[in-house]
C-alpha cells in the first residue's frame, strides 16, 4: 500500500518501524498484520466496497454501536473530544466523526491508518469535512505519551486482550479520562473465543504462552481471552466503576458463526434478523460464557 504524504502524525518507536525487537510475542500481531497488508490487502481493508470481509466486520461495527446507542455513550447532541486507541482502518472514527464528534485514532500499524485517512477523506464532502475532526497518530498505544484528562471518551475496542501489559497500557489510557467520563473497552472472551478462531494449518505451530489462555502463533498472532471476572478486576483496578458489561459477537467471527447465511448477510432484513437473534443471546444467562468477546462501559472515578 502506497503510504503517500497524510496528516498522519508520526510517532512509531524503531519496533514499528522495523518490526523487530526483543523476543517474545509483542510485536507478533503487528508482524501478522504487516503480512495481511501485503498478501491480502482486500480482507485487511474491510471497509472497501467489495471486501470479502466488509459484511462481517460491518456487523460487528453495528452491534458495537447499537450499545453504545442504547446506553447514551456516544450522544450526538454534545461535541465530544474522543481517542480511539487501536483505531485500525477507522471503523468506529467514521461513525463518531459523522456525529459530530473529534477523534483522536491511534494505531501502530501504519497502513491501516493509511486506510483510514482515505476513508475519512471519501466520507467527507462540500458540507461535511470530516478530516477537519480527525486526528492520525502512528504510535506504540504501549508508549506513547498521552495528555491527562483531556478525553471525554476513550476506546480501546479489542486492544487489551493483544497486549502483553494490560495493566500499564489500561492506566496509560485511563490517566487520559477527565474524571467522570466513559471509557469503552473490548476483548476477548474466554472460553467463547477459543471455539471462534479459524483452523490453524496443520504446518502451524499454535504454542501456549506463559498459561493455558495466552496463545500465539510466533510472528502472526498472540492473544489472551478474558474471562468475565478477570475483565472487571483489571477494569476496577484502574479506577473505573462498570456500568455495563456485555457479552458481544456470537455470530461475526463468533463461536456461532456457522450458522450465518453469507450469501444473504449484509442485506438489511436479514442483519437486523440476526441482530435479533445476538440480543436474544446476549440475554440468555445460560449463553453469557458462549460470546467472542466482552463489551465494558466503564465511568472513572472523580478524584
Amino acid at each position: 500500500m502506497s503510504l503517500a504524504p497524510h496528516p498522519i502524525v508520526d510517532d512509531a518507536t524503531p519496533e514499528l518501524r522495523t518490526l523487530t525487537g526483543p523476543p517474545g510475542p509483542s510485536l507478533w500481531n503487528l508482524q501478522g498484520m504487516a503480512r495481511g497488508w501485503r498478501d491480502y490487502p482486500e480482507g485487511m481493508d474491510f471497509l472497501a466496497v467489495g471486501s470479502p470481509n466488509r459484511p462481517w466486520k460491518a456487523f460487528q461495527t453495528a452491534v458495537y454501536l447499537e450499545l453504545l446507542s442504547k446506553h447514551g455513550v456516544l450522544d450526538g447532541s454534545q461535541d465530544l473530544h474522543i481517542l480511539d486507541a487501536a483505531c485500525g482502518i477507522g471503523r468506529l472514527m467514521l461513525p463518531l466523526l459523522d456525529l459530530g464528534h473529534r477523534v483522536l485514532g491511534i494505531d501502530a500499524c501504519r497502513p491501516s491508518l493509511e486506510a483510514a485517512w482515505k476513508h475519512i477523506e471519501t466520507a467527507s464532502n462540500s458540507s461535511t469535512d470530516l478530516s477537519a475532526r480527525a486526528q492520525l497518530r502512528w504510535a506504540d498505544v504501549r508508549s506513547v505519551q498521552l495528555p491527562t484528562d483531556v478525553f471525554d471518551r476513550v476506546l480501546a475496542l479489542e486492544l487489551l486482550c493483544y497486549v502483553a501489559d494490560p495493566t500499564k497500557v489500561l492506566a496509560r489510557l485511563v490517566s487520559s479520562l477527565r474524571p467522570g467520563e466513559l471509557f469503552i473497552c473490548s476483548v476477548e472472551a474466554w472460553p467463547g473465543a477459543s471455539k471462534s478462531w479459524p483452523e490453524v494449518p496443520p504446518s502451524v505451530e499454535l504454542c501456549a504462552a506463559q498459561s493455558e489462555r495466552q496463545f500465539g502463533i510466533k510472528g502472526d498472532l498472540w492473544v489472551h481471552p478474558f474471562e468475565e471476572e478477570e475483565f472487571r478486576q483489571l477494569l476496577r483496578g484502574a479506577g473505573l466503576d462498570i456500568i455495563v458489561l456485555e457479552p458481544v459477537h456470537f455470530f461475526a467471527d463468533g463461536p456461532r458463526g456457522d450458522e450465518v447465511d453469507l450469501d444473504r448477510l449484509g442485506n438489511a432484513v436479514y442483519d437486523e434478523q440476526l441482530m435479533c437473534r445476538e440480543r436474544e443471546l446476549r440475554a440468555d444467562p445460560a449463553m453469557r460464557d458462549c460470546s467472542r468477546a466482552w463489551l465494558a462501559i466503564a465511568r472513572k472515578k472523580d478524584c
